[in-house]
């Protein structure tokens, strides 16, 4: 079990790291509430897209 905890971390630091690289994120669904970026191949699912999106837009309009 602590082996699959470990894995199961290292594979969200490693997905985090991909996502705080990305310039911006365009994302293009895979299959129903899963996504990918065009840019940077994180996969995430329809909430974090939902919000991203959401506060991008805030920012273009706090910029404007």
């Amino acid at each position: 079990m602590k082996d699959t905890s470990k894995k199961i971390f290292e594979e969200i630091k490693k997905e985090i790291e991909i996502l705080d690289k990305c310039k911006k994120h365009e994302f293009e669904m895979i299959s129903f509430g899963k996504y990918k970026c065009l840019n940077c191949d994180c996969t995430v699912n329809g909430n974090f897209v939902a919000a991203y999106r959401q506060g991008y837009e805030h920012g273009l309009n706090v910029i404007k």
